[in-house]
Parts: structure tokens; sequence; C-alpha cells
């Protein structure tokens, strides 16, 4: 069966190959970078897909108000690229 793929670059500065086989089936393939989800002093909203400022004990959005809190990002290193926050949003389909 043939397949073909095609590259683009998203967002996030990853490059994503598209397969697609005779039948029309897609899968796509993602480049991770592991310093993508090693928290970095920054955290990314992934609603506007924007750095969230930090306040007192937590990071808000200035656009549309998302937050969370040092707990949660000293637990989890919360979203702090926009490829982690791109990858947020197609796993809670915002």
């Amino acid at each position: 069966m043939d397949v073909t793929e095609s590259v683009y670059v998203d967002e996030a500065g990853r490059s994503v190959h598209v397969f697609v086989d005779a039948l029309g089936k897609e899968i796509k393939v993602i480049e991770y970078h592991p310093a993508d989800y090693i928290f970095h002093d920054e955290q990314w909203c992934p609603t506007c897909l924007r750095k969230a400022v930090h306040r007192k004990d937590h990071w808000k959005c200035s656009s549309c108000g998302w937050n969370i809190t040092d707990d949660e990002v000293a637990e989890t290193n919360g979203i702090p690229s926009m490829a982690a926050a791109l990858d947020y949003r197609d796993e809670h389909g915002l």
C-alpha cells in the first residue's frame, strides 16, 4: 500500500510528519524535545498560547485569566513551553 509523507512546522517550532495511506488514513508524528516539558521559569496558557505572568503564588494569563498555582507547578512542572501548551490543548480538547 502506498503511503505519502509531508512535513510541516507547528506553532511551537516542532517538525510534524504526516503520513497518509491509500485509503486516506492519516497519522501525525510530532518530534518532541524533553526540554519543552522541564520547568524553566515560564508557564504558558493552553487556551491563548501566551506566556503567563507570575503573581505572588500563581501564574495567570493576562488575556483570558487561565491560572496555575505554584504548588501545581511544583507537582507537575505545569505548562513550561508553547509545545507543552499545544500538547495540553490536544489532550484536553481545548
